[in-house]
């Protein structure tokens, strides 16, 4: 079966920034540690301070199903 491979460009809300960036690091570790997971990585964007990209890799699309479902992609 094919790998997935995710790509989730985000704005963050005017005034939010801080809290996102303090929850980013503990929702990437959670997710490395999912069984389907083969890659989660943040990336902030230069040019805008409110902007990230989110890089996920899974094993599959059940896999990447099963993430949607963890409590830690509920927050």
């Amino acid at each position: 079966m094919p790998e997935l491979q995710v790509i989730a460009r985000h704005t963050i809300v005017d005034g939010m920034r801080e809290a996102v960036l303090a929850i980013l690091p503990k929702l990437i570790e959670a997710s490395r540690s999912e069984s389907g997971n083969l890659a989660f990585d943040a990336y902030l964007s230069m040019q805008d301070p409110r902007s990230y990209v989110l890089l996920e890799r899974y094993t599959s699309r059940a896999a990447f199903a099963a993430h949607r479902e963890t409590p830690h992609k509920q927050h």
